[in-house]
């Protein structure tokens, strides 16, 4: 069944890039045709008032016509291309940037953060952390939307840091720390308290199914560009019932670390440590052009390491505050 469904999935994306270059190449010939033809008109109109050949004048005018509205149409659709994906590689490096940038400034602030005795409180600290975070989902959000086109949504799931900390992948909680277009940062924290199980989804599961360190052909990562065509073909759980109305994109990368076994530890393997997830949507299916799809696979990769770094360190000094180390 899983084979079969790639066999389609991969028909489906070969189709979806030659409707793309028939698509490209009509407009673009339509375009070039017309202003020849209008070219062609003016000058075939002066030259048959010189020449009584008028019918071997538009044959070869028009056969004329054709033959350089084919090739300049050809290198218009190459030219184009090329400009186009340079375009759109440039918004995701400058918004790589710009999230880079803030995350950054968030771990330094962090720093102050903990010295600080407003945030000696786990409330009061997760809730500054929450914000710094929606404002990266918002950016990251602002990125993917400006260089698709389309509305593209973000956010963070973790496990349940706030109660058990539960780390059984069978038994294990996820919360939603933060999303784009969450304005409202304590309604942001109410959701914190809506814990999803990882079990009951089909995206987490797999992640947090990887047990092996690093492997070249193994995919870490959830990706799926027609969940509503998956969901049919495969089986797929969503604690969302609802999902089909919010997304049919979806991009989950895991948020983790490949720790290193100790001098001790000699017959131990490197295992990735996961604290989340970084989830992508949008309602538009085939949202990542396969051309750019590598792309964007690593841009999200790079994105989850740094945000694993601070993520990682707010959970730590959070857990420090709960265990009563600093009265709440």
């Amino acid at each position: 069944m899983a084979k079969k469904s790639e066999d389609e999935e991969n028909k489906v994306k070969k189709v979806q890039k030659i409707k793309l270059v028939v698509w490209e190449f009509v407009k673009y010939f339509i375009a070039i045709i017309n202003t020849i033809a209008a070219m062609a008109s003016i000058i075939g109109l002066i030259i048959s008032v010189v020449t009584k050949d008028e019918m071997a004048i538009v044959f070869y005018a028009s056969a004329g016509i054709i033959i350089i509205s084919v090739l300049l149409t050809i290198f218009v659709v190459i030219k184009s291309s090329k400009n186009d994906k340079m375009k759109e590689a440039n918004k995701y490096a400058k918004g790589f940037h710009e999230i880079l940038h803030l995350i950054r400034d968030c771990y330094g602030d962090l720093m102050d953060v903990t010295e600080d005795e407003t945030y000696k409180r786990p409330m009061t600290f997760r809730k500054y952390m929450t914000e710094k975070v929606m404002k990266m989902m918002d950016l990251l959000s602002r990125n993917l939307s400006e260089a698709t086109g389309y509305k593209v949504r973000a956010c963070i799931k973790t496990f349940d840091f706030i109660r058990d900390g539960e780390m059984d992948k069978n038994k294990m909680k996820l919360i939603t720390l933060a999303r784009s277009g969450q304005s409202n940062v304590n309604n942001m924290i109410s959701e914190h308290y809506n814990p999803i199980t990882l079990s009951e989804n089909t995206d987490f599961e797999y992640i947090f199914n990887i047990n092996e360190g690093y492997v070249e052909e193994r995919v870490h990562f959830f990706i799926v560009d027609d969940l509503v065509k998956y969901s049919q073909n495969e089986e797929y759980k969503n604690s969302n019932k609802k999902w089909k109305k919010s997304y049919r994109t979806t991009i989950v990368m895991p948020i983790r670390y490949l720790r290193n076994p100790s001098e001790d530890e000699a017959e131990a393997v490197p295992q990735y440590e996961i604290i989340g997830c970084l989830c992508i949507d949008s309602k538009k299916k085939n949202l990542f052009a396969i051309e750019n799809r590598g792309f964007v696979i690593e841009y999200l990769k790079g994105i989850s390491d740094i945000l694993y770094m601070y993520l990682n360190e707010c959970i730590l000094y959070h857990n420090y505050l709960k265990e009563g180390i600093i009265d709440d």
